[in-house]
């Protein structure tokens, strides 16, 4: 079994993802992608470690108003279909605004995540879509340890 840390870039309309091996000193890549397009023509594509293409497809099930959790879903049964032998042990989220009170890397846990959603309105493209993605993530891997890097 391989110990990966999945990081997440959630944005307006895309999901950008990539799973390193965190029992390596130098944490390798293992895999990258992306989901492009959600909320019109969502394709999922994924690359191996030296750029190879995995997988190219449309996903015509995520297209329903911009539904980046269910993307998010999508792409974690994938995960489980094609990398049996990977265990996220850890998540990394790209979110855009901290605040006044987040610059650095920060465990996302409950009392954090209240304040990200005071920045809502600071940041009304991308906010609201960075944190759907821990909730949902949250909701369906809660055993995961997640952080928020900021900028």
């Amino acid at each position: 079994m391989t110990a990966a840390l999945l990081i997440l870039n959630t944005g307006s309309s895309s999901l950008k993802f990539a799973a390193y091996d965190s029992g390596k000193d130098e944490l390798p890549l293992i895999f990258s992608g992306q989901v492009q397009g959600i909320g019109s023509a969502p394709r999922f594509t994924a690359y191996d470690m030296t750029g190879n293409l995995l997988t190219e497809q449309p996903w015509t099930t995520v297209s329903l108003d911009e539904d980046h959790r269910r993307a998010l879903s999508c792409f974690l049964e994938w995960l489980e279909r094609e990398h049996r032998e990977i265990e996220l042990v850890a998540v990394g989220h790209h979110i855009v605004n901290g605040g006044t009170r987040f610059a650095q890397a920060t465990l996302l846990d409950e009392a954090t995540m209240e304040y990200l959603e005071t920045l809502i309105p600071l940041t009304p493209l991308h906010q609201p879509k960075n944190l759907a993605a821990v909730k949902e993530l949250a909701r369906l891997r809660p055993q995961l340890i997640q952080i928020g890097c900021f900028g």
